[in-house]
C-alpha cells in the first residue's frame, strides 16, 4: 500500500488511499482503473456520436459523456492543455460512470496526488478537507490565487450543449 508523507506548517500528514477516503467519506474499495475493460457495445455507443470510437476525444462524444468527461478532468483526473484530447485514465472514467460502474475514486484521487506536479498541484478542494482533519489553518497565508469558474456560458456553449442560452457578446 503506498503511503504519502508529507509536512505543512509543521504539521506531518500520513496519507493512505484508506485514509484519505475516509477523510473524503467516498469509498476506497471497488475497482481499480486498470480492472475496467472498455468493451461493452452498448455503453460504447450511449458514449459516442454514432460512427465514432475509440480513441477518446470531446468532437467524437455525446453531450453527456462530453460533459462527463470536463467534470472528471477538473475534478478527478486534473489535467494541463488542452480538454479535447482524453487520457487513458480520463476515457475510462468516462466510461465507468457511463456503465455505472463502482470504481475506487479515491485511489485514482491518491495516485495523482502523489505524482509529481510541475506548474499545478489538483484537488484544491479535496485538500482543503485534508487540511481540516489535520488542523491546518491556512488563513494567515497572504498569497492569493485567482479562482476560475470551470464552467460558463462560454465554455458550456463550446461544448454544444444546445439546452445552454448562447453567452452574450
Amino acid at each position: 500500500m503506498m503511503i504519502m508523507f508529507i509536512s505543512i506548517l509543521g504539521v506531518h500528514i500520513k496519507l493512505t488511499p484508506t485514509s484519505l477516503g475516509r477523510i473524503l467519506s467516498i469509498s476506497y474499495h471497488s475497482l481499480s482503473l486498470n480492472g475496467i475493460d472498455m468493451d461493452d457495445d452498448e455503453v460504447l455507443s450511449n458514449i459516442f456520436l454514432p460512427g465514432q470510437g475509440l480513441p477518446m476525444t470531446n468532437n467524437k462524444l455525446k453531450p453527456i459523456p462530453r460533459l462527463i468527461g470536463r467534470i472528471l478532468a477538473y475534478n478527478i483526473c486534473p489535467k494541463i492543455g488542452s480538454y479535447n484530447y482524453y487520457s487513458r485514465d480520463l476515457a475510462t472514467c468516462v466510461y465507468a460512470i457511463m456503465a455505472r460502474l463502482e470504481v475506487n475514486w479515491t485511489k485514482i484521487i491518491f495516485d495523482n496526488l502523489v505524482k509529481v506536479h510541475t506548474s499545478f498541484l489538483p484537488y484544491g478542494a479535496f485538500l482543503s478537507h485534508v487540511f481540516r482533519k489535520f488542523k491546518i489553518d491556512l488563513a494567515s497565508e497572504t498569497s492569493v490565487v485567482k479562482v476560475f469558474e470551470p464552467f460558463d456560458c462560454v465554455v458550456l456553449h463550446r461544448m454544444k450543449l444546445y439546452d445552454f442560452p448562447q453567452p452574450p457578446p
